[in-house]
């Protein structure tokens, strides 16, 4: 049976111990690190979500600015900027979606 230091009272506990008996930790051998195939791993998908927004939010803005230069009257200045922004949000979530996927397959 090997035996670990408890990471909270250095008391040795069991290393199958689901939790430690002498300070009832439940992680007595301590929080999770991960290796650093996780962290880049982990910093790509934080990296990709960014890009998610930010490509989404610029589509959506891009859209709006071209419904109000496009609009003609004050009825279609009213309508057009929303329905461009939609429309812009759209092709800007799928675009980085598709990004995403193929970036996460490529490692």
């Amino acid at each position: 049976m090997e035996l670990i230091i408890c990471h909270d009272c250095s008391g040795q506990v069991s290393f199958s111990a689901q939790s430690c008996p002498h300070c009832g930790s439940e992680e007595p051998a301590g929080p999770y690190q991960m290796s650093r195939r996780e962290k880049r791993a982990f910093r790509r998908e934080a990296h990709n979500d960014r890009n998610l927004i930010v490509g989404m939010s610029a589509c959506s803005i891009a859209g709006a600015v071209t419904g109000w230069i496009t609009a003609g009257g004050f009825f279609q200045s009213m309508v057009l900027p929303p329905l461009y922004a939609i429309i812009g949000a759209s092709v800007g979530l799928g675009a980085a979606l598709l990004v995403n996927v193929f970036s996460a397959r490529m490692t």
